[in-house]
């Protein structure tokens, strides 16, 4: 099968693919899932666009996460609930070294264990695990010829691997917050794409972190929540 794709993703360093095609197919040897890559080289402007969509500019103060950059001389908190993202000009995936993996590569399971193992043939840790996003991997060898996009439209796209009312590449995506709340929790399913939210029950909260949906650390007050329009449909 080789390794998959998702959408526009794509490598354009030479080093980065084959290096992560070859651990794909070490990984697909001992009967285990190929790579899908749902995310990979970022350029500028999207790296720009990411760090402005969850850090304000702000002169004093950490912020609800502890997260403070520097960029351009100007000092940013986060407050999104989405995670951190790196300083732009200054990750890896805009320097075309890593990929955001899609499930079984994407959280604790036995299969990420394995990949930890033979990752390390071809130069490629997961780098993520030292800051919570165990789909992000890095190739850390040279990275040869930058050249037209390999990925998206020339690799063929993943099939639907349905895990519980979401397919496996959107398990990086959605976020699980749970909410203190005067009397209990409130807890709700986060989709960062259109930034809306739906409630969902202890029961579903607990099968989808199971299954290696990212959970926001703690438990969050009420007006985190609110940033997010309950837009999900309720299907």
């Amino acid at each position: 099968m080789g390794i998959r794709y998702a959408g526009d993703s794509y490598n354009r360093a030479a080093g980065t693919r084959a290096a992560f095609a070859a651990l794909s197919a070490d990984l697909e040897r001992e009967g285990l899932p190929a790579i899908f890559v749902n995310d990979g080289d970022r350029e500028v402007q999207d790296e720009i666009d990411v760090f402005l969509a969850r850090y304000r500019p702000q002169a004093t103060g950490v912020g609800p996460f502890n997260d403070v950059r520097t960029w351009n001389g100007v000092r940013y908190v986060r407050y999104s609930p989405l995670g951190t993202v790196a300083v732009p000009g200054t990750g890896n995936h805009g320097k075309r070294r890593a990929n955001d993996l899609g499930f079984p590569y994407s959280s604790d399971t036995a299969p990420h264990r394995r990949a930890q193992v033979l990752a390390k043939r071809h130069n490629i840790t997961c780098e993520g695990m030292g800051f919570r996003e165990w789909w992000h991997w890095t190739f850390w060898g040279p990275l040869g010829a930058i050249g037209a996009p390999a990925g998206g439209a020339t690799a063929s796209a993943a099939p639907a691997v349905p895990k519980p009312e979401f397919e496996e590449d959107a398990m990086k995506d959605f976020l699980l917050l749970k909410v203190l709340v005067p009397g209990g929790f409130r807890r709700y399913i986060i989709d960062p794409r259109s930034e809306g939210k739906r409630e969902i029950s202890q029961i579903k909260y607990d099968l989808y972190k199971n299954g290696g949906m990212a959970t926001v650390p703690g438990d969050q007050p009420p007006n985190y929540a609110e940033e997010f329009p309950n837009k999900i449909p309720l299907s």
